[in-house]
């Protein structure tokens, strides 16, 4: 069987492949997700109150398919870890089931001093350590649930029937090369089972450790790692730090090829969500960047815990990714959360879906295991929002609350705020941003022009990068991005005209003319507002693949184009 591109043909509507006549046997059990198709046919949601489920913590499918939601507290005994089991998928659910109870901690031999509750990590709370993060072996079925508070105990709960019974047992936990022993508490992601590579069969879990745990702001030196078991979680050694201090809470993945991903909260900065990358099974990380979409956030300066996870597929790098919406105002805070889907392990984001609308917080993301009951599912948890369960084709049918429609098929219907992209398009670039970033090329777009963009964060600019500017300002130049379709009927641009001018003129896909736009002078313009001579109106043009053209003259430089009415927000 052949390999085919992984996002083209997925039609957005069904969920299904669209397979040609050269595919030979594809498995096309509605839900397989180890099939070209992702989920069932039909478009699946819904979602439960917080109230009725009465948890917090991390969430995790067991290898029979059993969905585990964890606990701690929240009744009458503070230290009791519980959790919740559906063998539905999660139509029903038990009733709280105790795991075990909170482990004080040993503060002398860890050198830590006393948790005497005075100011903020010497709270007494901090002096237990409860419930961690979770980790399902793949290897032998066993799912483990880490002990730790902002430090951990060398302890782990642990069930080999699928999370029915529970044993506390001993482990090692050795400290990482600048001494510090590493939390891997609830609000990371759940642990993985590498599955490439000559460390197959690894336990790899995301942690964090903050050195200066007991000083205000102690998280300025925090920092983000990961620990990894060879010996079925009997023993844990912990990676090299994460190249930037100051982060903390992440989720990791491996990728089709072996690459760990690991996606990372800043909490001592403002900006998106950090990323790097390890080839040796998590043990270090490579080319530290800053994610020029995924936000780290609400409220920005000091981020929040988001889900991250790769659906289970051998063809693709399919990645989904939970957080509060970022573009609600600050007094709002965290709330709506949304799950945003890349296609090309991590690299863009082009489709983001709202979750449950109101008070959402820290969540967490899994999936169903292939031919179980929860197969198809994928599964999303949030503080105060609740739990969610849906599949890809709700994920990626059009969302009737946005501005606008599209369909991710070859042959879908073209119409009024409707477009569709083929496998070999080259007519169309992703679906509009908060800020229209013209560097990111998605895997179905076969080439493009690229610009580097200023940076626009909370409507203040914060730094500038080169954008277009003509070698001789005696000239004039022309700028084509690529084709795009118009979002709406208004258009504005960011750039630095100085004592020169832009002007911007669309082209149809033959390269026609349709129109020019008055001439831009006069300095810097944050956003611009493109303005069309003799009344002449975009929205004839929304959806409708055209070329805008820039024309560059004297010593002017551009650097973003804008839209105010998003299909994707």
């Amino acid at each position: 069987m052949r390999t085919i591109p992984c996002f083209a043909i997925w039609d957005s509507v069904t969920g299904i492949v669209k397979a040609d006549e050269t595919l030979e046997s594809i498995d096309s059990r509605p839900g397989y997700i180890g099939s070209p198709a992702i989920g069932t046919s039909e478009p699946f949601f819904e979602n439960w109150d917080q109230g009725g489920l009465g948890l917090h913590g991390t969430l995790s499918v067991a290898m029979d398919g059993t969905v585990l939601m964890f606990g701690r507290g929240g009744g009458k005994d503070i230290h009791e870890i519980f959790l919740r089991r559906s063998e539905d998928g999660g139509a029903t659910w038990s009733e709280r089931q105790q795991i075990g109870k909170s482990i004080e901690m040993d503060w002398k031999s860890l050198g830590i001093g006393p948790y005497d509750g005075k100011g903020w990590g010497n709270d007494k709370h901090f002096a237990y350590a409860t419930l961690g993060t979770s980790v399902v072996d793949e290897n032998t079925g066993e799912i483990m649930v880490f002990m730790t508070s902002l430090h951990p105990v060398p302890f782990m709960y642990k069930s080999r029937d699928h999370g029915k019974t529970w044993k506390l047992e001993k482990i090692v936990l050795h400290k990482d090369s600048r001494g510090f022993l590493p939390s891997p508490n609830p609000a990371h992601g759940p642990g993985i089972t590498i599955k490439h590579g000559r460390h197959k069969g690894r336990l790899l879990a995301a942690s964090h450790v903050m050195p200066d745990y007991r000083k205000q702001g102690g998280d300025q030196n925090s920092y983000s790692n990961a620990v990894y078991s060879d010996d079925h979680g009997k023993t844990w050694h912990s990676s090299e730090p994460f190249p930037l201090n100051g982060t903390g809470e992440c989720g990791l993945v491996e990728l089709n090829d072996g690459t760990i991903y690991i996606n990372t909260r800043t909490s001592a900065r403002k900006g998106n969500r950090w990323i790097a990358y390890s080839d040796d099974s998590g043990k270090t990380w490579r080319d530290l960047h800053e994610d020029d979409e995924l936000f780290d956030g609400p409220p920005d300066i000091y981020g929040c815990k988001a889900g991250l996870l790769r659906l289970d597929r051998n063809d693709c790098d399919v990645l989904l990714f939970s957080s509060p919406d970022p573009s609600l105002p600050e007094k709002q805070n965290r709330a709506n959360v949304n799950v945003w889907a890349s296609f090309d392990g991590g690299k863009t984001w082009p489709v983001n879906r709202l979750i449950k609308e109101g008070p959402g917080n820290y969540s967490w993301i899994t999936q169903g295991r292939k031919g179980t009951a929860s197969e198809g599912f994928i599964y999303v948890r949030s503080i105060e929002g609740g739990l969610a369960r849906f599949n890809m084709a709700w994920l990626l049918q059009p969302d009737d609350k946005k501005a606008g429609k599209y369909a991710f098929a070859k042959d879908a219907p073209i119409g009024k705020n409707l477009a569709r992209i083929g496998p070999d398009s080259d007519e169309f670039v992703l679906p509009p941003r908060h800020s229209y970033r013209m560097q990111q090329k998605p895997p179905f777009v076969k080439s493009v022009q690229n610009a580097r963009l200023i940076k626009i964060s909370n409507d203040k600019l914060e730094s500038i990068e080169a954008g277009y500017k003509l070698v001789d300002p005696k000239a004039k130049g022309y700028v084509l991005p690529y084709k795009i379709c118009l979002p709406g009927d208004e258009m504005k641009i960011s750039c630095d005209v100085s004592s020169g001018s832009i002007t911007v003129s669309l082209l149809d896909p033959k390269g026609k003319m349709i129109k020019t736009s008055e001439p831009i002078t006069g300095g810097f313009k944050m956003r611009e507002i493109v303005q069309w001579p003799n009344g002449f109106e975009l929205d004839k043009y929304v959806a409708t693949p055209v070329t805008v053209r820039f024309e560059l003259g004297g010593n002017a430089e551009l650097y973003v184009m804008r839209f105010d009415k998003l299909f994707w927000e």
